[in-house]
Formats: structure tokens, sequence, C-alpha cells
């Protein structure tokens, strides 16, 4: 009997003492988490050349346009079909 009562208290003393480590750790570190926006950078053309043509066409639009986004559509056909089945025209133009 007192080999029995030993293993469940060690079946949850282990799992509260990493729990109570898991707190008494990140609890502290977890403010840290906030100030990471300062060192990240998750803009993709800063990891590309200044002379990569795309860096050059990116701030050429940003001077010409003053604006860092660019909203676009996209839109895609069935296999067989022609453009002019599937693309609607816009409401007050023409087809041709």
């Amino acid at each position: 009997m007192d080999v029995r009562s030993s293993t469940r208290s060690r079946r949850w003393v282990l799992p509260a003492l990493v729990v109570l480590l898991w707190l008494v750790v990140g609890g502290p570190l977890s403010s840290f988490a906030g100030q990471l926006a300062s060192v990240q950078e998750n803009d993709n053309a800063a990891f590309l050349p200044e002379s990569a043509e795309s860096t050059v066409a990116f701030d050429d639009f940003v001077e010409f346009t003053g604006a860092e986004n660019l909203p676009a559509t996209s839109s895609s056909r069935g296999k067989g079909a022609s453009p002019t089945e599937t693309v609607m025209p816009w409401p007050g133009t023409s087809r041709t």
C-alpha cells in the first residue's frame, strides 16, 4: 500500500511542479513578448537588394502614388472556357 500511495502522489506532484515552474519562469518573461514588435520586420522588400526589379518598381509606385499598397482583383476561368464566356463586363461598359 505504501508504494501505491507514493506513485499516486508523484502522479499529480510532477505535473503541478511543471505548471508552477512554467508560471514562475514564463510569467515575467512574457512581458518581453510585446517588445518584439520594435525589432521585428515583416517587410518582404527589406530582404531584396536595392537593385532588384521588384524593389525598383515598388519604389517608383510609392513615389508616383504616395501609397504602399495596391488593391488588386484576380480572376480565373474554367478549363476549355473562352475569356468572353467567363468574364463579365463592368456595369455600364460593353464587351468589345
